[in-house]
């Protein structure tokens, strides 16, 4: 068999039909090699499928009739297939052979200059060993030795028995595989452990980042975090009696479900993502969960309680389980204790800050950012007084750059360190928060910056997506956006009235001081606390 990160290094437009299981296209996914441009990848699959493959780097056609009975394809499908690919993969995984002969029909009948098929235990060849036309690809040998080696760790792990005084209050872990530069973990965990420690409660952080030095999830191997599993579960259970709290449904996962389940160690479980497509561990998981939103439903079902930084995660939850709180990504005052203002002296001919900060990681990210920034271009000629800044980093900030076609005043200002952001926003004049997709994603998210340019008393102008819709009352604290028309006559109403700023900054911060500090929310925790503890 042929080797993916041989074969795909020109492949850059790819079809992949789908015969198999989730776990094996992304087993695919994750092997090709790392290419200088972006993969092109689309996925043809069945419309019952479509809900476990559910992630934006991808272009799905779904069709009703499944390819796998050899029926017609959709016109609508035909066209989009009939332009081309550089390669052509059938992923491939019934042990029957059943359909194989319909697969291959599909396939050969799409224009591309190379064909494979992934097919891990050969069952697509089996049935004739003659085939031509495909070449059979394998994952990388490395990857295969990395698997055997993560699973003889699991199989090593134990779990010792805990003993505790059950009339003594546990100890709270916050456990994340984030470090204290990243805001989830930052104002999820280190902020929210230092509110409940003064409300009474015992907490501590432990990050594999920051306390054990181990890197970010994406420079690990699949064996690196199953050892660092291992060094989770001997922490934890040297600590006595604890209840655990998850910050979001990563690789430490593994080791929460198995304390859960051998020595019955509650945990609590915090999510402000929405990202039913990501199965963290998926090769050792997948004999119990086939994709990732099973697993994560087992966590909304067996947590003590649930806390959610949205209300469009809320209601998802909700339906799952009833042991939830709503409890956004707040602002921790003690970060503006002496730096809190309201809005900046207006001085005549003074330029106008307009802030776009954040990361530009997922191609929604890069969507915003293109927009703001084209429709800033259409807009600055009418006002010279007006700047532009984008405080960002990430994968496809290169790409945006291009967009800002010279204008001096699009100012692209690099990465803030958490000590500098507070800083810096005391600088801004008006916040922005673009969300051009109604996504799940979107919705789901918490505002954080939004939060702290309102909490420092900047105008602010914002989609009516999500969590923003809830936080700004329109014209009154700041100003909300549906389409690109109303955000240029809201951003140059901004523009143009700095007392109009002031009184929405004025508004907003009374917003954020009544309901959204984080010494507030963590007391409403620690009420809920009270009860499911």
């Amino acid at each position: 068999m042929l080797a993916i990160e041989h074969e795909f290094r020109f492949s850059q437009k790819i079809l992949i039909v789908m015969s198999a299981r989730v776990e094996q296209f992304y087993s695919f996914y994750y092997a090709l090699p790392l290419s200088e441009s972006e993969y092109e990848i689309t996925v043809l699959l069945q419309s019952e499928l479509s809900y476990r493959i559910s992630d934006e780097r991808f272009s799905l056609l779904q069709t009703a009739i499944s390819p796998i009975c050899g029926e017609t394809l959709e016109e609508s499908i035909k066209i989009q297939l009939a332009e081309g690919y550089d390669s052509v993969v059938i992923l491939y995984n019934n042990r029957d052979g059943h359909g194989y002969e319909a697969i291959d029909r599909l396939a050969m009948g799409i224009k591309a200059k190379n064909r494979y098929v992934f097919d891990i235990d050969g069952s697509f060849f089996a049935f004739n060993e003659d085939y031509l036309g495909y070449k059979a690809v394998e994952m990388p040998k490395k990857r295969r030795k990395d698997l055997d080696k993560a699973l003889k760790i699991a199989d090593s792990i134990q779990v010792m028995p805990i003993e505790g005084d059950d009339n003594v209050k546990p100890t709270i872990i916050f456990l994340t595989t984030q470090g204290f530069n990243l805001p989830a973990a930052r104002v999820r965990c280190f902020f929210l452990s230092e509110e409940l420690n003064k409300l009474g409660w015992q907490t501590e952080v432990l990050s594999t980042v920051t306390h054990l030095g181990y890197g970010e999830e994406w420079e690990l191997s699949l064996s690196d975090k199953m050892a660092i599993n291992r060094h989770l579960g001997e922490l934890l259970t040297s600590k006595g009696k604890v209840v655990i709290y998850m910050q979001r449904l990563d690789y430490q996962a593994w080791i929460v479900k198995k304390l859960y389940e051998e020595d019955d160690i509650p945990f609590i479980f915090d999510y402000d993502d929405w990202d039913l497509q990501y199965f963290p561990l998926k090769e050792l998981f997948s004999d119990e969960f086939s994709n990732g939103e099973q697993l994560l439903r087992y966590f909304i079902a067996n947590s003590r309680l649930n806390v959610l930084s949205s209300r469009y995660l809320e209601q998802y939850f909700s339906k799952i389980s009833p042991n939830v709180l709503y409890l956004p990504t707040g602002v921790y005052r003690a970060n503006f204790i002496s730096q809190k203002s309201g809005s900046r002296e207006v001085q005549p001919g003074k330029r106008v800050v307009i802030s776009w900060l954040g990361t530009v990681m997922r191609l929604s990210n890069m969507r915003d950012l293109i927009f703001t920034i084209q429709a800033f271009n259409k807009l600055s000629p009418n006002y010279p007084e007006a700047v532009l800044e984008i405080l960002a980093s990430g994968r496809y900030l290169k790409r945006v750059k291009g967009f800002s076609q010279g204008n001096e005043r699009i100012i692209f200002k690099g990465w803030c360190k958490p000590d500098e952001v507070v800083d810096y926003l005391r600088t801004v004049d008006i916040g922005l928060l673009p969300l051009v997709d109604r996504s799940p994603f979107n919705q789901s998210k918490s505002p954080t910056k939004l939060f702290e340019y309102m909490y420092l008393g900047r105008a602010v102008l914002a989609s009516e997506v999500g969590e923003a819709c809830a936080v700004v009352k329109d014209s009154i604290n700041g100003m909300l956006f549906r389409d690109e028309e109303e955000f240029a006559v809201k951003l140059g109403q901004l523009i143009e009235q700095p007392q109009l700023r002031a009184s929405m900054g004025r508004a907003a911060q009374a917003t954020i001081e009544a309901e959204y500090t984080l010494d507030q929310l963590a007391s409403n925790l620690a009420k809920k606390l009270d009860e499911v503890l």
